[in-house]
């Protein structure tokens, strides 16, 4: 870092995301970070390995792990060509623009951006991939990242309600009363983000915790701010139907209505692997990473996305 700052490469400086996976990570007696492949195995790695010959590589997918893929691997001297179907980067983490809460994920998405234009990486929006068009690059390495989709939750009524992603963008307009059901960190983070402009969140969680994908360290930070500003939690609570004034829960009380204005839903992804796989045999290098290999964490992308790249021999 401060060697990148003494030469005048700022805008090469990796953002941290202030995940806390090192803190948590480090209480086990490793050293990793979510958005710096390398770090923690420098000695093992050492330097990034340039490439012997120059080949075309194509990147099915311009989330943060298609990018990273693509970064690694003109850093490396490849020629690469990123293959987005909508029209910006970011993937899923686009929504981190309505979030003020993910600030530092938004400047880390806008650091890979950057990274990428400085790296001169052909860049296609609007353009979904196909066998025909991916086989007239004349690919010598195919990495997909595709991503996942979202899965929509078997509910009477669900078309009542839209995803928490479709929300961020729509907060304007969901009314004073919002209901998320599910309680894993997307919820919960979107229940943050909505309760810190002033609206009523309760977020439903049928099992008997929330956030069970974050890390400890993240998970005593994100309670003490579902505390902070008045989130209501409803753990080991069943929801049977979304209605015009709320939704119908099963809980130890019985079944009753929660009102509410708008109802949002975050249940989880599911992999695109049947997408995924229909490059498959267009090159003989091919490998999938991020979410449609199993949805996961950024850092899961992220890192897979730098060792595919990396492994291109």
């Amino acid at each position: 870092l401060p060697n990148k700052i003494r030469r005048g490469k700022k805008e090469e400086v990796r953002p941290c995301i202030r995940c806390l996976h090192c803190h948590a990570i480090v209480e086990e007696g490793h050293l990793a970070c979510a958005v710096n492949p390398e770090a923690g195995r420098e000695f093992r790695l050492g330097n990034l390995p340039k490439a012997e010959i120059s080949q075309n590589v194509v990147v099915i997918g311009g989330g943060v792990g298609g990018m990273q893929a693509a970064i690694t691997a003109a850093e490396r001297g490849h020629n690469v060509t990123i293959l987005e179907k909508t029209g910006m980067l970011g993937g899923v983490m686009g929504f981190t623009r309505f979030d003020e809460i993910k600030k530092d994920t938004l400047r880390y998405v806008n650091y890979l951006i950057a990274r990428i234009k400085s790296l001169n990486i052909s860049v296609c929006l609007d353009t979904e991939a196909t066998r025909e068009m991916i086989d007239e690059l004349n690919p010598y390495a195919i990495i997909v990242a595709v991503g996942a989709e979202i899965i929509r939750p078997d509910i009477k009524g669900i078309e009542k309600a839209v995803h928490v992603l479709e929300g961020y963008e729509k907060r304007q307009n969901l009314g004073n009363r919002v209901i998320i059901i599910g309680g894993g960190l997307a919820g919960c983070e979107a229940a943050l983000c909505f309760a810190k402009e002033g609206k009523d969140v309760t977020v439903l969680e049928a099992e008997d915790k929330i956030a069970r994908d974050a890390n400890r360290r993240l998970f005593g930070s994100l309670m003490d701010f579902i505390g902070r500003y008045g989130v209501t939690v409803k753990t080991n609570t069943q929801c049977t139907e979304i209605t015009d004034r709320g939704v119908i829960v099963k809980d130890k009380g019985g079944e009753h209505l929660i009102e509410a204005d708008s109802i949002l839903y975050a249940v989880g992804m599911k992999a695109k692997k049947e997408v995924a796989e229909s490059f498959r045999g267009i090159s003989a290098d091919f490998v999938k990473i991020g979410d449609c290999v199993k949805p996961g964490k950024m850092m899961d992308a992220i890192h897979g996305g730098y060792f595919a790249a990396r492994n291109i021999d």
